[in-house]
């Protein structure tokens, strides 16, 4: 009998085969089998220079931020070391000129001794008042001695001598002769220039007057 029922199925398979299941079916299959987890695998040469790239990044961004903090600093620094005069109070009329205080230069009895470098100071003055007076007696001339004229003038050499003077005692003091008489000749200088403008400026003034 089950050699018949064999036979039977056998013969008539195709009539068993006419039913498909439900495509439901496989959506609810496929939905309760867990996907497989996505590993991401990187190469380890690949993963080495993205730390390296990564590295280099925050580099240049320190570097960009710190960097111009870091050269203020130091420019700061060495402007305290090279010009430590850039720190000086604000200045006055009175010229400042640096000090190099040599004892040995000032006499046990504070009078005045007469060094190589009061002959150097008596050659700039004498040379320099010398100019000064011609400059005066073309101003009385030209001006015929006008009263606004020659108080100006006088002013003037009244101003030349107070810093002359202050000079005179720095260099007593044993003050660094070279920045001294540099001061002593920049004074001279600047009077003498003015006493030139003012000197042109009387003659175009009496000039216009004679035409």
């Amino acid at each position: 009998m089950k050699d018949n029922l064999e036979k039977f199925i056998s013969q008539n398979r195709p009539r068993f085969d006419d039913e498909d299941p439900s495509p439901a079916l496989w959506d609810r299959i496929e939905s309760s089998v867990p996907a497989p987890a996505r590993v991401v695998r990187m190469r380890p040469l690949t993963y080495a220079a993205s730390i390296a790239a990564a590295c280099l990044i925050v580099w240049i961004v320190a570097t960009l931020v710190l960097k111009p903090r870091t050269l203020d600093a130091e420019k700061i620094l060495s402007l305290d070391k090279l010009k430590p005069e850039l720190q000086r109070k604000p200045q006055t009329d009175t010229v400042f000129v640096p000090v190099l205080v040599n004892p040995s230069a000032i006499a046990s009895n504070n009078s005045v001794v007469n060094t190589p470098d009061d002959n150097i100071y008596a050659e700039i003055t004498r040379y320099y008042d010398s100019e000064i007076a011609k400059r005066k007696a073309k101003l009385q001339s030209v001006s015929l001695e006008d009263e606004n004229v020659m108080s100006q003038v006088q002013e003037e050499l009244a101003m030349i001598d107070t810093l002359n003077a202050q000079t005179r005692r720095e260099l007593g003091n044993g003050m660094n002769v070279g920045m001294v008489m540099e001061q002593l000749v920049q004074n001279y200088r600047q009077s003498i220039d003015i006493l030139d403008m003012m000197l042109e400026q009387v003659n175009e003034e009496y000039a216009q007057i004679n035409e």
